[in-house]
C-alpha cells in the first residue's frame, strides 16, 4: 500500500498541492470501481449547482504535523471513493440519450477526487481567534476556502479542500445537487470520517451499504397531473436558451447575507409565540414574516395586492413507500410550497407570524398525502428532461422566500479520527437574496441560521424589535 509519505512527494503546503488527486488505486485499492452512475428522474430536476457546501472547523494542536493530517484525510477518501464510487466523477450526458433532451448521469471525470491543500496561516486569523468570533462568515469567502463555486463551468461529482490556519483546520467540502442533497452529503462525509479513523489504527474501512445508493425505487411513479403541484411550473425550453440560473441581466443591488443564533430558550418562545407545530414551522414562518416586513416597509408597497410564498426543502426517505434508508445518497427532497399570502397580512405585528406559520404547517401536509412520493416522480418522468419542471417560488430579488433546513444533520457529531468531532460549521460566504438555510444544530441546543437578503432590507430586518427578541446577530 502506498504510505502516506510516498503520497504526500511534491506537496507544497504554502499553496495547492501538486497532486491534488485522490484515487482508490493509489492505495492499491483493486479493482478500480466504475464511477458510472445513473440518476433518477428527482436527481435531474434538481439545480444543476453546487448547493451544499460545507466547512468544517477543527482544532489542531500546535506541534502537530500538518502534512501526516492531510495524509491521513487523503487515505480517508480513497477508500471513501471505493466504497462510494460515483463520488470521484463527473455529471455528463445520459448514455444513449438525445443530448438536446438534457438527461444526466455521473460519468468517467478525472479519475479521482480533487482534494486541494491551502495554508492560509498568513491569510487568515488563527483558529483560536477564529472561534472566538464565531467563525466570522465574511472572511470566508468561495475563492479563499472552497474548491468549487456554486455555479462553474467543470462539473466534478465531488470535490474537497483543506485550508490550514494556525491552530487549526477548515475543511470544506462541496458536492454538486444533481447526484445528492445534503442527508446523502452528510453520510459520504461520516463514511470519509470513519475510513480516516481507521487509517493507521488497524481499523476496518467502511463499505457503505449498497442499497443506500439503489435509485430505483425513485424513479418509477404514477401518472399525475401539474395542476395538482403548485410547487412546479412546466417551463420547456431546449437545451440552446434554457435560462441560466445566474443574476439576471442588469447592475445588481448589494445583498448580504448574516448568521444569526437562536438559544434553546428563545427557540422555544418563538414556537409558542408562533402557535408552532415545530421549531422548524417557527423559524420558516419567522425569517418570512420578517424578511418580507423588511422588503416592503412602506404602506404603499402593499396597495397593489402584493403576495408572496415561501418554499421549503422536505425529507422524504420516510414518506416513500416502502420507507427508503435513512442513509439514501441521492436526492430525496421535494419542495413544499405554502398559499399565496398577502404582503400586507404577512406584514401584520400582530397575526402574521401566526399567518405564516400555519401556512408552513399546511404545505407540509399536503406533502405527506400518501402517493404524494409516486406522483411527483411521475410528473417528472412525464417530459424527456425533467429541468422543464422549474420550482415555482422567486426568492432572488423577488416576493418569494426559499428554506433549507440541516438541523438534524449530525455532521457535528460525527468524529474523524484524531481531528476528533468539528467545533464550527459554515458555509462559503454568497452575498445572495430570498434564502435561509438553518445550520446543524450547536451541541447547546440552539440554532444558527443563514439569512441573505438585499442590503437595505438586511438591514431593517437585522433591526426590527421583534426580530431581535428571538436572533442574535452572529454577522
Amino acid at each position: 500500500m502506498t504510505s502516506i509519505n510516498s503520497v504526500l512527494q511534491g506537496l507544497n503546503l504554502n499553496g495547492i498541492s501538486t497532486k491534488d488527486l485522490v484515487c482508490a488505486e493509489d492505495y492499491d485499492i483493486l479493482p478500480k470501481p466504475s464511477v458510472k452512475q445513473k440518476l433518477s428522474p428527482l436527481d435531474m430536476n434538481m439545480p444543476r449547482l453546487y448547493g451544499a457546501r460545507w466547512i468544517l472547523c477543527f482544532p489542531l494542536s500546535a506541534d502537530v504535523d500538518r502534512a501526516n493530517v492531510y495524509g491521513r484525510l487523503r487515505e480517508g477518501l480513497a477508500h471513501t471513493i471505493a466504497s462510494i464510487p460515483w463520488i470521484a466523477g463527473d455529471i455528463g450526458l445520459e448514455e444513449g440519450s438525445n443530448p438536446e433532451d438534457g438527461r444526466i448521469q455521473v460519468v468517467e471525470g478525472a479519475g479521482g477526487v480533487e482534494f486541494r491543500c491551502k495554508d492560509l496561516t498568513n491569510i487568515l486569523p488563527s483558529y483560536t481567534k477564529l472561534k472566538e468570533a464565531n467563525f466570522p462568515f465574511s472572511r470566508l469567502t468561495t475563492p479563499l476556502v472552497s474548491p468549487v463555486q456554486v455555479l462553474q463551468a467543470s462539473q466534478p461529482v465531488l470535490a474537497a479542500q483543506a485550508n490550514f490556519v494556525e491552530g487549526g483546520l477548515l475543511l470544506t467540502v462541496g458536492v454538486h445537487h444533481s447526484v445528492c442533497d445534503p442527508t446523502g452529503l452528510h453520510f459520504i462525509l461520516e463514511t470519509w470520517a470513519l475510513n480516516t479513523s481507521a487509517v493507521g489504527n488497524l481499523k476496518s474501512f467502511i463499505d457503505y451499504d449498497p442499497i443506500s445508493n439503489d435509485r430505483v425505487p425513485l424513479c418509477h411513479g404514477l401518472p399525475a397531473n401539474i395542476a395538482d403541484f403548485p410547487e412546479y411550473i412546466n417551463l420547456p425550453t431546449s437545451l440552446t436558451d434554457r435560462p441560466q440560473l445566474g443574476p439576471p441581466d442588469g447592475e445588481m443591488p448589494p445583498m448580504i447575507s448574516k448568521i444569526f443564533y437562536f438559544s434553546p430558550d428563545h427557540l422555544e418562545s418563538l414556537r409558542i409565540a408562533a402557535k408552532a407545530y415545530s421549531t422548524n414551522d417557527a423559524l420558516i414562518a419567522f425569517f418570512w414574516h420578517h424578511a418580507t416586513a423588511a422588503r416592503n416597509p412602506n404602506a404603499s408597497d402593499c396597495d397593489d395586492g402584493k403576495s408572496t410564498k415561501v418554499g421549503f426543502a422536505i425529507n422524504i426517505r420516510g414518506r416513500a413507500s416502502p420507507p427508503l434508508p435513512p442513509t439514501y445518497l441521492g436526492n430525496a427532497s421535494f419542495l413544499a410550497i405554502t398559499r399565496h399570502l398577502s404582503v400586507t397580512s404577512l406584514k401584520d405585528s400582530t397575526s402574521g407570524l401566526i399567518s405564516a406559520t400555519a401556512a408552513v404547517r399546511s404545505a407540509v401536509n399536503s406533502s405527506n398525502t400518501p402517493s404524494r412520493v409516486p406522483l411527483t416522480i411521475g410528473l417528472l418522468s412525464s417530459r424527456p428532461n425533467a429541468q422543464d419542471f422549474k420550482f415555482a417560488c422567486h426568492g432572488f430579488l423577488g416576493p418569494d422566500l426559499t428554506a433549507t433546513s440541516w438541523a438534524d444533520i449530525g455532521v457535528r457529531k460525527t468524529r474523524w479520527g484524531v481531528l476528533g468531532k468539528p467545533e464550527g460549521f459554515r458555509t462559503p460566504y454568497e452575498a445572495a437574496d430570498g434564502t435561509i438555510a438553518i445550520f446543524p444544530r450547536l451541541e447547546d441546543g440552539g440554532l444558527e441560521v443563514m439569512a441573505a437578503l438585499e442590503g437595505q432590507a438586511m438591514e431593517r430586518m437585522a433591526k426590527r424589535e421583534e426580530f431581535v427578541r428571538f436572533a442574535e446577530d452572529r454577522a
